[in-house]
């Protein structure tokens, strides 16, 4: 070996023999083993990795626009109210706007749900909490999603009251 890890031409050569034996000697194990196969090099399995891990973070933003958009109102508002309040009550203030969040997250979803044309129905709310709960549980904060929760179940009676499906 190098000093930085390297291996030398003779080891590699080594390698590469050991892998024909192996090759030769079971050849099913093709497809199980990703360094007897080339077409699933490192190269390769870093670059699906990677690109799974981006469709995956898109999807995520994407089923998340209407509690962004909500969040983002509701941010709007408390960043007015913050001022006036005292700094004692801030915490208070903080819960109301996370269950505020949820609120207004049922309204979004309405509101995207009509501007891209498609009927709402429950289980874009059900979408929503799904939301809530990969966003707030996987970082441990039960709290705050219990809070967005009850704020997108009273946002939810709220809508279903004014559209009258109670």
């Amino acid at each position: 070996m190098h000093e930085h890890g390297l291996k030398t031409k003779q080891q590699v050569e080594t390698i590469l023999k050991g892998s024909r034996s192996q090759m030769t000697q079971n050849p099913d194990s093709l497809a199980v083993e990703k360094n007897l196969n080339p077409a699933f090099g490192e190269r390769a399995c870093a670059w699906i990795n990677t690109s799974l891990r981006k469709i995956g973070r898109y999807g995520f933003i994407l089923l998340g626009l209407p509690n962004i958009a909500g969040f983002a109102v509701v941010a709007l508002l408390a960043g007015m109210v913050v001022r006036l309040v005292p700094r004692r009550n801030r915490r208070v203030l903080f819960a109301v706007a996370e269950a505020l969040s949820g609120f207004a997250t049922v309204f979004t979803t309405v509101s995207l749900a009509r501007l891209a044309r498609i009927e709402t129905l429950s289980w874009m709310f059900a979408l929503s909490w799904a939301w809530f709960f990969f966003y707030f549980v996987f970082k441990n904060r039960f709290a705050e999603f219990f809070r967005s929760a009850v704020g997108l179940f009273c946002g939810l009676l709220t809508w279903r009251m004014i559209t009258g499906q109670a």
